[in-house]
C-alpha cells in the first residue's frame, strides 16, 4: 500500500472518529455537518482518496473511493442511532431503501458472475456510498 494511502487512512479514520464524537455532543455541530455533507456533495471528486486506484480505466470511477462527504455521511448515520433528536425515533426504514437494497443485492450477483470483478467492485463501492448518503440525509 502507497504511503499516501495509509496517510489518507489514518487521517480518515481520525475525522470520523471526530466527526461522529462531535456530532453526537451537539446538536448544532450535527447541523454544520450536514450543511457541509451536503455542500461538499457536488465537488466529492476534489476531496477523495482512490484506493486499489486504476488509473487506466476510464469507467465512472477508478478506485474505491473514499471522500469526505463519505465521512460525515457516516458519521451522521452513526450520531442519529446513537442520539437521535427528541420526538424522532431511533432507526427507521426511509422510503426506497428496499428497492435499493434489491438493486444492489443483483449488482452483486452481476459483479460475482463477472470477470473482471475488480472493476464491478469499483462501482459497488460507489453505491454504498450513495446508499449511506440517503440514509443519512432520511
Amino acid at each position: 500500500m502507497p504511503q499516501k494511502d495509509l496517510i489518507a487512512l489514518v487521517l480518515l479514520v481520525i475525522a470520523f472518529i471526530g466527526a461522529t464524537t462531535a456530532a453526537c455532543v451537539s446538536k448544532r455541530i450535527r447541523d454544520l455537518l450536514f450543511i457541509a455533507m451536503i455542500l461538499l456533495a457536488p465537488m466529492t471528486e476534489d476531496y477523495d482518496v482512490n484506493f486499489v486506484s486504476r488509473d487506466f480505466y476510464r469507467g465512472t470511477t477508478r478506485g474505491i473511493e473514499i471522500s469526505l462527504v463519505d465521512v460525515l455521511s457516516l458519521s451522521l448515520l452513526i450520531s442519529a442511532l446513537v442520539t437521535p433528536r427528541r420526538g424522532h425515533a431511533r432507526a427507521f426504514w426511509p422510503a426506497g431503501l428496499g428497492l435499493m437494497s434489491l438493486f444492489f443485492a443483483y449488482a452483486c450477483f452481476n459483479v460475482g458472475i463477472a470477470d473482471p470483478r475488480l472493476f464491478g467492485i469499483f462501482e459497488l463501492s460507489k453505491m454504498i456510498r450513495g446508499i449511506t448518503i440517503f440514509l443519512a440525509v432520511a
